[in-house]
């Protein structure tokens, strides 16, 4: 077989009898760099013979170091998908076999079959992901990311600005997709905002932040198995574009999130992720300084995904080109999006125990900012993390001091104020009773000369007693005690704007998005 020509090996792995499932069908997935045969209980993979530029996969020897570089990568995250990789063979009587005796003419990888509507593109369609499964998909990153071997080089942290540069050059060939003025100034806008910050990612990377990471971290890429989410197709061609800031990846799949209408469950991993990396860095919140970057990250991995779309499109005919097409504007549409001009403020929620701040907070957060909406600091979450334990773990009452409150209120304060001043929105909900608390928070936005805005939450004593009594799987530690000391407390000239808390969750939000809305 010559190099480059894989029509006999498509066509046998196209074949049941190749898997011994004579009685069954072979599907047939291909993507713009590889094709996927599922027959029966597994899947083999081959990479195209094709060199686009950015990967090249053209000779058998580059198929086969793509191929073991693919199962290096992924079994770890995946140990219950990948099973290794396999040659396909020609036998002495001409036949093509996977193994066995005689002349390798292709690789594979070797992964047990899936259900497609596992992955999590798939269940995305279907409507929006539980809470649950956006906690377990963040936790998966984060475990990943804090595995991954560290990358602390400068060439690095500059990853996504080389991958600027190729950026306009790759739609020239594109022209009737995406007007090249648009991309130049897509381009431009990406490598100003870039600039902007390579002193912070150069010192990220410096740090720690900068990692071996999954590198195509979409939602296509992630299937539920065994119950958990799993990364899978790490990116293998390119080191360059794997050796990247853990934030840089992270928004890939919140980018992606975002596109599929999944924004609320990108807000949730987006928090989570930085919650366990926290807790992971020994309560240390490493990335809120960062959080800014996430917005140029994601318009950058929205156009790659644009041109992906575009590359592919030129490969295919009739309405399937079409689709393609279709997908590259789209995708290229909201890159422009991610780069238009935002607002940036500090958004407070305080009110006693039972009267819905962390509820009403965590429905407003998404719509604060795209590409996964608002930075969302809860005073519950952020004191479990003080003292090193899940969210859920319940603490005795040596972390509810005066001084261990303190450090809570200051915690948030700190946090605010890093990622303000990275141009990165904030939402905090805490009880906030005292006038000094109160003027912390406000003070934290007047230094990052951003707007505040402060909603108190009122509800009846009857009220916030039922609801903290029904409370389950939640971080709060609070009981009817507490809300019973809180109704004592003296919580001075409170001058947030105070809305009645005491209707439903649907109610209080939309008057509390209405008070916001008057800014």
């Amino acid at each position: 077989m010559g190099e480059g020509n894989q029509r006999e090996v498509i066509e046998a792995l196209s074949s049941p009898a190749f898997h011994g499932v004579s009685d069954g069908t072979v599907e047939v997935i291909e993507t713009h760099a590889g094709m996927v045969f599922l027959a029966g209980h597994r899947a083999l993979k081959i990479k195209k013979a094709v060199d686009l530029g950015y990967l090249d996969f053209s000779t058998l020897a580059k198929r086969e170091a793509a191929c073991r570089r693919e199962w290096d990568l992924n079994r770890e995250n995946a140990p219950d998908i990948y099973r290794g990789v396999r040659p396909v063979m020609r036998d002495g009587c001409g036949r093509l076999r996977l193994g066995g005796e005689g002349e390798v003419v292709e690789w594979c990888v070797l992964m047990r079959r899936f259900h497609p509507e596992d992955v999590l593109d798939q269940m995305a369609a279907k409507g929006p992901f539980s809470r649950d499964l956006t906690l377990a998909l963040a936790d998966a990153v984060a475990a990943a990311h804090a595995r991954a071997p560290l990358a602390s080089d400068q060439h690095a942290a500059l990853a996504p600005d080389w991958v600027v540069e190729q950026f306009a050059g790759g739609f020239a060939g594109h022209a009737g997709l995406i007007a090249p003025e648009r991309a130049a100034a897509l381009n431009a806008s990406l490598h100003e905002a870039l600039a902007d910050t390579l002193g912070l990612r150069l010192e990220r990377a410096a740090a720690g932040a900068t990692r071996r990471c999954h590198g195509d971290l979409h939602l296509a890429n992630i299937v539920l198995s065994g119950g958990r989410p799993r990364l899978f197709d790490a990116l293998e061609f390119d080191e360059d574009l794997a050796r990247i800031d853990v934030l840089y990846d992270l928004a890939f799949l919140l980018m992606d999130l975002e596109a599929r209408d999944q924004r609320a469950a990108g807000n949730v991993v987006l928090n989570r992720y930085l919650t366990a990396s926290a807790l992971k860095a020994g309560g240390e919140a490493r990335h809120d300084a960062a959080l800014g970057c996430l917005i140029p990250f994601a318009a950058l991995r929205s156009g790659i995904r644009a041109l992906v779309a575009a590359d592919r499109s030129a490969q295919l005919e009739g309405d399937a080109a079409a689709l393609k097409a279709g997908q590259s504007r789209a995708y290229f549409d909201r890159a422009e999006a991610l780069m238009a001009p935002a607002r940036v403020r500090l958004i407070v929620i305080g009110g006693l125990s039972g009267s819905g701040k962390s509820t009403i907070a965590a429905r407003l957060a998404p719509d604060l900012a795209r590409p996964a909406g608002a930075l969302h600091l809860r005073s519950d979450i952020e004191r479990k993390t003080l003292a090193a334990v899940d969210e859920l773990e319940t603490l005795d009452q040596s972390h509810y001091t005066p001084q261990a409150n303190a450090a809570v209120y200051d915690r948030l304060c700190q946090r605010a104020r890093t990622a303000l001043a990275g141009g990165f929105p904030v939402i905090v909900d805490a009880v906030f009773a005292r006038p000094e608390e109160r003027n912390a928070i406000e003070q934290a936005a007047r230094e990052a000369g951003v707007t505040f805005r402060g909603l108190w939450l009122d509800a009846p004593p009857a009220v916030l007693e039922q609801r903290v009594g029904e409370r389950r799987g939640d971080a709060s530690d609070a009981d009817r005690r507490v809300v019973e000391m809180q109704l004592g407390y003296d919580t001075g000239d409170i001058t947030w704007k105070r809305l009645d808390a005491s209707g439903s969750v649907e109610q209080v939000s939309e008057a509390a998005r209405a008070a916001l809305d008057k800014d």
